[in-house]
């Protein structure tokens, strides 16, 4: 998947048209047509003519990592190593015993990435692959936020496995385009 196919609300509003809501830090997914030298995105099955898309989104490899550049977690652009990486981060464990869950958080209350590995094992290999998902996702790869393996939250650490949510005032921020 390219960095290209996933889009969000530029703005910490929600966006309606025709009977299609876009709510702030939901990926969405986008192709772009090119057509007799004329642009346009069709975002979430509405199209949009290129001068209105690039004014109402952006996209979602490009605001996460400037998120990431702001809670630490590139280094001029490029990936942190491996000890860095583990020293800004907070495992938490959900689960009894025999089925552990474990989900890797970064940064504060306002601006919290959670990374769900794809595998359930223990600390180091959690660690491991949560670690491969991040340097894979710095250099380009998208799947993992299009799996919901990198998730956004502005509400602190979640009670429950796979609860990274958001808030907003969605209702009093709508604009109809």
């Amino acid at each position: 998947m390219d960095i290209t196919n996933l889009v969000q609300v530029k703005n910490d509003i929600s966006l309606v048209k025709t009977k299609t809501t876009f709510y702030p830090h939901k990926n969405y997914r986008c192709i772009c047509i090119d057509e007799n030298n004329i642009k346009q995105y069709l975002v979430y099955g509405v199209v949009f003519d290129e001068e209105t898309f690039n004014e109402l989104f952006v996209y979602s490899h490009s605001k996460i990592m400037n998120d990431f550049e702001n809670i630490g977690l590139l280094s001029n652009g490029k990936p942190l190593n491996k000890k860095q990486f583990i020293e800004h981060s907070d495992m938490h464990l959900y689960g009894s015993q025999r089925q552990n869950l474990r989900i890797v958080l970064f940064g504060k209350k306002d601006c919290l990435y959670g990374f769900y590995p794809y595998i359930r094992d223990n600390k180091k290999r959690t660690y491991d692959s949560v670690y491969e998902m991040y340097k894979a996702f710095v250099m380009g790869d998208i799947e993992p936020l299009d799996d919901d393996c990198i998730q956004f939250g502005n509400c602190g650490i979640p009670i429950s496995y796979n609860d990274l949510r958001v808030t907003a005032n969605f209702e009093e921020n709508i604009v109809k385009i």
